[in-house]
């Protein structure tokens, strides 16, 4: 009798000892991802992906009435981003991708447009030819790897269009001359250049501005009428995704941050790419 209820007690201990461990793992793991701090995520073959917080605010969308280089769907409005949220420091890389998904800039290019030219083959070059659904299959592959790190209503996905310029106005760093923060027509030599090689907003993200254009989650759509929007989405519907910044490809006035383009979802061309999101998502 009595090495039975010594048998039990050590089956309790063991147990309680174990649920302790996976509590503490579970804290320890959580921590990667706490709201206000960056972290890096690991795609593994000993790359990540560093990924830097915006925190919350409001800011005027679009462009002003009077400006001279203005578009007719850049109706000036206020939005507010209610929560902070992280953007990756850098385009995803050529080598990101393949480490995380398998295929390279030449696989991408057969899929996508094969009789189009490369515009730059490099580990730390961004990665092109990829499409907006290639891009949310990248992220949804994200969120079922770390399912269980994520902080409370977040999960990967690319950023919205108010967060992308949001992000591209609010914290810009308009002193510095654009040749040195951004890649475009007159001084990329029709290429692309490595990630980072030009300088950073204000938070340590780079190249928003230009390199490649990059896709954002929303449908394309005219802006909403009323005074203040909040965390906007774009349409619940569409035909095309929008996509925002400048690209070796466009001229230096593609680089206003309130300049929007869209394309179909399913294109992936050679001055567009992925930027990583890890948003609010209700």
């Amino acid at each position: 009798m009595r090495s039975k209820i010594l048998f039990l007690v050590f089956i309790l201990l063991f147990l309680s000892l174990n649920i302790f461990s996976c509590s503490q793992w579970r804290q320890s793991s959580s921590q990667l991802f706490d709201v206000g701090t960056s972290f890096n995520v690991d795609l593994g073959n000993k790359h990540s992906v560093k990924m830097i917080w915006v925190p919350e605010g409001s800011f005027l969308m679009g462009t002003p009435a009077g400006e001279a280089v203005r578009h007719n769907d850049e109706d000036q409005h206020k939005v507010k981003i209610s929560q902070g949220f992280w953007l990756s420091e850098f385009e995803i890389t050529q080598k990101q991708w393949f480490d995380f998904i398998g295929t390279t800039i030449h696989e991408q290019q057969q899929k996508q447009y094969k009789h189009w030219r490369l515009r730059g083959v490099g580990d730390n070059l961004p990665m092109y030819f990829i499409s907006w659904d290639e891009s949310i299959a990248f992220t949804e592959k994200l969120n079922h790897q770390f399912a269980q790190q994520l902080p409370t209503g977040y999960k990967f996905s690319l950023p919205t269009e108010a967060q992308w310029e949001y992000t591209a106005k609010t914290f810009a760093v308009d002193d510095v001359p654009l040749v040195d923060r951004a890649w475009f027509r007159e001084n990329s030599n029709k290429r692309v250049h490595p990630v980072g090689s030009k300088l950073p907003n204000k938070l340590g993200i780079y190249d928003l501005k230009g390199n490649l254009s990059e896709w954002c989650y929303d449908w394309y759509g005219p802006y909403p009428k009323q005074a203040l929007t909040i965390d906007p989405v774009g349409p619940s519907t569409g035909e095309l995704k929008v996509v925002r910044g400048g690209s070796w490809f466009g001229p230096a006035i593609n680089t206003k941050a309130s300049t929007r383009f869209k394309d179909p979802k399913q294109n992936g061309y050679s001055s567009l790419t992925l930027r990583l999101a890890l948003r609010p998502i209700n």
